[in-house]
This record gives C-alpha cells, structure tokens and sequence, in this order.
C-alpha cells in the first residue's frame, strides 16, 4: 500500500506526465486562437514546454510557454503568414490547372506538382516552429535551414509526418481527443526532432544541456 502511494513510482509518474499532456494541449489551442495570427508562436511555445518542462521537467509548464510565446511571437508569427501565403497561392494555382486539365487546355499531368508543393510545404513546417524553439536565428537563417534539415533527415521527416497526420486524423474522428492528443503526439515528435536537432549543436552546447537536464532529475 505504501508503496502504491509513494508518488515516485510508475503509476503517479505517467499520470503526471499524462496531466501535463493534457495541459499543454489545452494551453496551445487557446493562444492558437486566433488561429490566422497566432498559430505560428503557439506552436512555437509548444513544442518549447514539450520538449523542456514535459520531457525534461525544467521549468513551470505555464511560465515556460508564456516565455516561449512572447520571446518567439515575432519571428514565429512572419513564418506562419508566410506558411499561409504560399499554402494560399499554391492551392489557387492548383485550383486553376485543375479547371484549365478538364477542360482539356492542359495535360492532367501538369496538375500533379502543386499537391506535391503542398507536402514539401508541410515538411518544411513541421521544422520551422521547432527550429524556433530550439536555436537562436535569424529569420533569413530559420527559412533557409529548416527545410534543409526536413530533407537532409527525410526518413525521420516522414515519421513526423505519420504522427501528425494520425493525429489529426484521430482529432477529425473524435473531436474531443484535442485535449489530448495534440500533447501525445507532440511528445512523440519532439524524441524524433531532438535526434536530428542535436546533429547541428555543438559539443559545449550539448553538454551544457546535458548538465541541465541531470541538475533537474
């Protein structure tokens, strides 16, 4: 009995972790709102509190992501109206080859690259607002970098597009996984960024997180 009551073990961990989950999905989609402005920075403060107060247990959950959210709501914010930007022109564009292909003035085939522009886009996010958390940057240098790490990781890129779409497919199912699943799956994905991510620190950086890390557990 005591020992089931002892909230170091297993039980209590995963229930805490499981909490904390929940929390930081219901923290993200409330600053996600409104969705056209926000998006880009909350998800930014997301994957920072994942990463470092869930995963790690550094840090006050709320503190941490409200610190994320203002620190990073700049740079985060100019990258998600790009996102929508070029999301916007593609699929006008693909809309219009798409009308010009029935009617026979161009081949079907000629369609085929937009859809294929959306999942490099979509690629590319999926680095953009974890690059932000984790590494201090330009705006210049965040456009041009994360995309290079999407591709130069590609199989660890088409992971974290598996998690996400299952996500979100899982999310269209039964809305009310949205308290949850958000946090689970971000979880999952920040093991997988976090092995790709550590590829471009340096030693002093990564023994100086290492250390962090230990000081906490």
């Amino acid at each position: 009995m005591n020992r089931f009551l002892n909230y170091e073990n297993k039980f209590f961990k995963t229930m805490d972790w499981l909490v904390d989950c929940m929390l930081a999905s219901l923290i993200w989609l409330l600053f996600s709102i409104p969705f056209v402005i926000t998006f880009g920075a909350a998800s930014t403060a997301f994957y920072y509190v994942m990463n470092k107060s869930v995963r790690h247990g550094r840090g006050y959950l709320w503190k941490e992501f409200l610190s994320s959210f203002k620190n990073n709501f700049k740079q985060a914010t100019v990258v998600w109206l790009l996102i929508e930007a070029v999301g916007a022109v593609i699929l006008f564009a693909y809309y219009v080859m798409s009308t010009l292909a029935k009617a026979g003035d161009l081949p079907e085939a000629a369609v085929y690259i937009y859809p294929a522009l959306l999942i490099l886009l979509l690629m590319a996010g999926l680095y953009y607002f974890p690059y932000i958390a984790r590494f201090e940057s330009s705006l210049k240098d965040t456009l041009r970098i994360a995309p290079r790490m999407a591709l130069a990781n590609f199989p660890t890129t088409l992971l974290v597009a598996g998690v996400f779409l299952a996500a979100m497919y899982a999310e269209y199912r039964l809305l009310p996984l949205l308290i949850i699943v958000p946090g689970l799956s971000l979880y999952l994905i920040s093991i997988l960024l976090e092995r790709v991510f550590v590829k471009y620190m340096s030693s002093e950086d990564l023994a100086a997180e290492k250390r962090r890390n230990e000081d906490q557990n």
